[in-house]
């Protein structure tokens, strides 16, 4: 994972953590501020300069930074974690599954839209995968419902899916 790095002002984390700079503000000789590659500079070269590692990172499947909390006697800032809202967990839990459920359906759309514009049989396999997405997608949907406000019964849900018949035909054919 890449380092990250905090701005402290007046004992304080502020701002979002970055990732390490690629150039610092130097003092020059002359006083004024001189801009030096910092790529090989080891962590602790930054706190002089007010920036110190984050140190942890909240999970985001289940978690969220609500702010961060600087440790002087460590030269670390570590986030303050708190748990994601299971309303939030669910809603992009049933996103994911509705994306995945669109795209597997997407290569067999055009006989669809074929079938409801010239009346051209579909595939029996094909009608029969089409139906096995959405009662995959069904299932799941209900099983994230069922769930409440348990993230990790939420998150371990994963569809069996099925696979796309050998024998479907690809936009475009005779069939």
């Amino acid at each position: 994972m890449t380092p990250r790095f905090i701005d402290i002002v007046d004992g304080v984390p502020s701002g979002q953590p970055y990732s390490k700079p690629q150039t610092m503000p130097v003092p020059a000789i002359d006083g004024s501020l001189a801009i030096v590659g910092s790529g090989h500079w080891p962590p602790e070269a930054f706190a002089a300069f007010g920036k110190v590692p984050v140190e942890g990172i909240a999970d985001p499947a289940t978690e969220i930074e609500t702010g961060f909390t600087y440790i002087p006697e460590a030269g670390v800032a570590r986030p303050i974690i708190a748990a994601r809202p299971a309303a939030e967990i669910r809603t992009k839990a049933v996103a994911a599954i509705k994306a995945t459920a669109d795209a597997l359906l997407t290569p067999t759309d055009w006989l669809a839209i074929r079938a409801s514009e010239t009346a051209a049989p579909i595939p029996a396999a094909t009608v029969a995968y089409r139906g096995a997405v959405r009662a995959a997608s069904n299932a799941a949907e209900a099983a994230i419902l069922a769930a409440g406000d348990d993230a990790a019964a939420i998150l371990a849900l994963i569809p069996e899916w099925p696979e796309l018949p050998a024998s479907t035909p690809t936009e475009g054919s005779s069939e």
